[in-house]
């Protein structure tokens, strides 16, 4: 996972990849922490997608941005447009599944 440290830093990455998803999380919560390997090990499996991380504690702008109201919140990118959001307890399989569908298109 790639760190983003700023809004622009975010947009440039998104503009780069053709499939992108955005991790979000914050310091202090436990399922974030419980979330990431588990969607870091999925990811793996297709190295074309861009794979990036924000923590809000950082950046609480993007909160505001892309409407995250809970935590851990992951928003899958299709040539910069959302095409898929899971937040809190993330449906591992299904995002696999989401993901091989956008890879093979």
């Amino acid at each position: 996972m790639i760190k983003i440290n700023t809004m622009k830093m975010w947009e440039a990455c998104i503009e780069k990849q053709r499939i992108a998803m955005l991790y979000i999380g914050v310091t202090s919560c436990n399922v974030c922490h419980a979330m990431k390997p588990k969607i870091e090990k999925e990811m793996e499996k297709d190295p074309k997608v861009g794979i990036f991380e924000v923590n809000l504690d950082e950046i609480p702008e993007i909160s505001g941005k892309h409407l995250v109201f809970a935590v851990p919140t992951l928003i899958l990118f299709c040539q910069g447009k959302e095409i898929y959001r899971a937040s809190r307890f993330i449906d591992i399989k299904e995002l696999g599944m989401r993901l091989k569908v956008e890879v093979e298109r």
